[in-house]
């Protein structure tokens, strides 16, 4: 992975500050939403018709609990992030891409795997693609990916346990506006698991756009994502 534009990545963290995109009130207190899927990016359908069906995502958890027990085993997951988009000149955040995430959680490992790929969104009015995957497996440094059940804590006498889910995602894509190509990073922190048995999880989301070699495109931000248990 090259290194990361350090201008882009401030204005990552004011996208982050500014809009609240790295937490969510309709989450069920979840660290950041849902995404959306039907006629969301990914699975055809407007950018309109994305973040529509990215917000009846981010509502369907609504209430629901956070999982207690230890999940175990190798689980499958399908989701979504969102990401809050800068605009060509960097001037401010007017749009949005939403990406498709594959994963694999092993409980008895503590490790996640998986690709996000298949981002699509709108920019400036117009709408876009990013064409390429991103990859745990292109990970070469220290950062994180894992799925960690805390310790038990007894309440009220019930035991309960939190389980969350810290991924970092790299790679390559190539932006449809310009067709400038851009080293990225996805991480995806804070995601919670929710449900009996872990059947959700999800969280925020920040993606780092940068060359070492030119400026780049416009893109990046923070946003939320989410996953499924298959």
């Amino acid at each position: 992975m090259n290194a990361m534009n350090g201008f882009r990545l401030v204005l990552l963290v004011g996208a982050c500050a500014t809009l609240g995109a790295c937490t969510s009130s309709s989450s069920g207190g979840a660290a950041g939403g849902a995404g959306g899927s039907g006629g969301g990016s990914g699975g055809g359908g407007t950018p309109a018709q994305a973040m529509a069906a990215f917000d009846a995502e981010m509502d369907k958890n609504t209430g629901v609990l956070t999982t207690t027990i230890n999940p175990t085993g190798k689980v499958n997951y399908t989701g979504k992030t969102k990401l809050n988009t800068i605009n060509a000149k960097q001037t401010g955040f007017n749009g949005f891409v939403i990406g498709d995430l594959a994963m694999q959680a092993d409980f008895d490992r503590d490790t996640v795997s998986g690709t996000a790929t298949n981002f699509k969104g709108e920019v400036d009015g117009q709408a876009f693609e990013l064409a390429g995957t991103l990859d745990t497996a292109n990970v070469t440094d220290n950062s994180p990916n894992s799925v960690v059940t805390s310790a038990p804590t007894t309440i009220a006498g019930h035991t309960i346990r939190t389980t969350v889910l810290t991924s970092t995602l790299d790679g390559n894509l190539k932006n449809s506006l310009n067709d400038e190509s851009s080293d990225v990073r996805l991480v995806l922190s804070g995601g919670v698991a929710y449900g009996p048995n872990a059947e959700r999880i999800q969280g925020g989301a920040t993606a780092i756009f940068g060359d070492k070699d030119k400026v780049g495109f416009g893109f990046g931000g923070a946003g939320e994502f989410y996953l499924d248990k298959k």
